[in-house]
């Protein structure tokens, strides 16, 4: 950016720290703001799908990601920190539900969320308030706790350890 800058000659100043982070960011809110709105017309016709992701950053902050998928692509609404949160289903629920009223609770078909307990006890809470949504698990995280299982199998295990050494002498 600095290098456009400067190709711009004398006299031209870059933004501020303080116009990138306020003015700047602002700008960029209201234009994905309008964005989202054009996709209502969309979830209002073909419905869309309510997605629910939980996972821990390498420091343990516990994060609950929010993103609705249709027709025209994947859009995110909104992250949670919930690292100092006991996770339990009521909770999830809660979040879901309030993301639910956000969207518009007849636009949405389904919900898709994690495999783990407490994710399934927050679907069938949030099925039995709002009794036309669906809560389905999320076929990528079924496969991993799959692939997880297989990989400790002893047999399997040598193999993955072997082929990490030998990228490993690749690489290097």
């Amino acid at each position: 950016m600095v290098d456009a800058i400067a190709e711009c000659g004398r006299g031209i100043d870059p933004p501020t720290a303080y116009e990138i982070s306020h003015s700047y960011l602002e700008m960029e809110i209201e234009e994905i703001g309008q964005y989202i709105k054009t996709l209502h017309n969309f979830w209002d016709e073909y419905g869309c799908t309510l997605m629910c992701d939980g996972w821990s950053t390498q420091n343990r902050r516990k994060i609950i990601n929010f993103l609705v998928y249709s027709t025209h692509g994947t859009v995110f609404i909104k992250s949670v920190d919930a690292t100092n949160e006991f996770q339990s289903g009521e909770y999830i629920c809660g979040l879901m539900d309030d993301v639910v009223e956000t969207i518009g609770e007849n636009r949405i078909v389904q919900v898709v969320i994690d495999n783990g307990a407490n994710y399934k006890a927050a679907g069938q809470l949030l099925m039995q308030k709002r009794r036309h949504l669906y809560w389905t698990p999320c076929a990528a995280h079924c496969i991993d706790l799959i692939l997880e299982d297989i990989s400790k199998e002893p047999e399997v295990t040598t193999v993955i350890t072997n082929c990490q050494l030998i990228t490993t002498f690749i690489y290097n």
